[in-house]
């Protein structure tokens, strides 16, 4: 959108263009709800149940995808809203002021209700310890809520407390913290695009080689290609004035989809000795950075519906939702054991329709409270140049 007071802003860099990435963003967040709707319906509760098992849903049990998915977004998203403003190191504090205003504020706040909700957990559950939604029941320390409060857990341990979808917030502001580097080598297109590709080229080096760094969890290390190729992709976009039809773009991104379900559900079987394409995240994350391009690069279609404006809320609030999904998880299951919804279907559309209605709403609202305030806060003390984009991008949701 274009303002009086702003310079013009290319036609290839108008909001409508995020919009498309923002629904993006939504979709992923629906991938990680089913997946942890499917984690959470495939055991067996009490007498009478079986595990839950519905086709369509299992094809679209990409949580993992949805993680790669969030990841090149951001680095994606980030470039096209700090590219032109970032051009000193005073620039870079003010990049850091406001990624910290954007991510910290809400995830403390779930942090709270999630210290809160452990112990409604620990008094009602009377499943199996073992079960992947047990991870409620594991014990913490005063010394680990610091340690996720100040976002180095991945790094110090332990792993899969309070909430085992927050193993993404320390490595994507590692991210962050790396990225006004390669913004201020963008002012010189190839450096900073060859510094991109470096740098994904270190981490995975380190990935490669866990001696060199030893830490508790190596995301970081294997999954800096996803977030820096959104940066290569962002960076070339203004390069190349091709455009495909929206249809075309829609029909390959389905094809994105069906390809990351095939490799998921071994359809297709990755080769042992290919090196990097052996392993199957890495493959989610290459048909990531190919959807995001898809989602950029497609023409904007012309009339807007109900469909597009419910994905792009969704997409919104994606954050919170990433935030406060695994809560209403735990409150499925409990309701589940208690009043034995037990069943294949039944207990599947169940525990769906608490974990997707919940977390909807307790993410309007924690966005309306919490992200809404902090991300004003940080534009008040961010950056005075002109701006392209009216919303930056928001931080990672991903599965366990």
């Amino acid at each position: 959108m274009r303002h009086a007071n702003r310079a013009p802003v290319p036609e290839l860099m108008q909001k409508q263009y995020f919009e498309q990435l923002t629904w993006l963003r939504g979709i992923a967040a629906f991938f990680v709800i089913v997946s942890h709707t499917m984690r959470s319906a495939e055991v067996v509760y009490g007498p009478g149940d079986v595990g839950s098992r519905f086709l369509p849903m299992n094809l679209l049990d990409l949580g993992t995808f949805g993680v790669c998915l969030f990841l090149v977004l951001s680095g994606c998203t980030l470039y096209l809203s700090n590219a032109s403003r970032v051009n000193s190191l005073g620039d870079v504090g003010r990049f850091y002021v406001k990624r910290i205003l954007r991510i910290w504020p809400a995830f403390a706040v779930s942090l709270v209700f999630y210290i809160a909700f452990i112990e409604a957990f620990a008094a009602f559950y009377t499943g199996n310890k073992e079960y992947w939604i047990a991870h409620f029941l594991t014990p913490y320390t005063t010394a680990d809520v610091l340690r996720y409060l100040l976002l180095v857990f991945d790094y110090t341990g332990p792993k899969n407390v309070f909430n085992g979808a927050y193993w993404s917030l320390p490595i994507e502001f590692r991210y962050y913290l790396l990225m006004p580097l390669v913004l201020l080598l963008m002012r010189r297109k190839l450096v900073g695009i060859g510094a991109s590709l470096l740098t994904i080229g270190l981490l995975y080096f380190v990935f490669l080689n866990p001696g060199l760094i030893v830490m508790n969890r190596y995301e970081f290390f294997q999954l800096g290609f996803t977030f820096f190729g959104g940066v290569v992709i962002a960076a070339l976009f203004d390069q190349v004035r091709w455009r495909m039809r929206f249809s075309l773009g829609f029909i390959l991104f389905l094809g994105c989809v069906a390809l990351a379900s095939a490799i998921r559900l071994d359809y297709i079987v990755l080769p042992r000795e290919m090196f990097f394409f052996s392993d199957k995240t890495n493959c989610y994350g290459l048909i990531a950075i190919v959807a995001t391009a898809l989602a950029l690069y497609v023409k904007p279609i012309a009339v807007k519906s109900w469909i597009t404006d419910c994905i792009y809320k969704y997409g919104v609030i994606s954050y919170s939702t990433y935030l406060f999904h695994l809560l209403f998880a735990g409150i499925a299951v409990l309701l589940v054991m208690q009043f034995h919804i037990y069943g294949n279907y039944s207990k599947l559309l169940f525990i769906f329709t608490i974990i997707f209605v919940g977390s909807y709403f307790a993410a309007t609202i924690s966005y309306r409270l919490f992200e809404v305030p902090f991300i004003a806060l940080g534009r008040k003390y961010g950056y005075t140049g002109p701006k392209v984009f009216a919303t930056t991008a928001t931080s990672v949701r991903s599965p366990s």
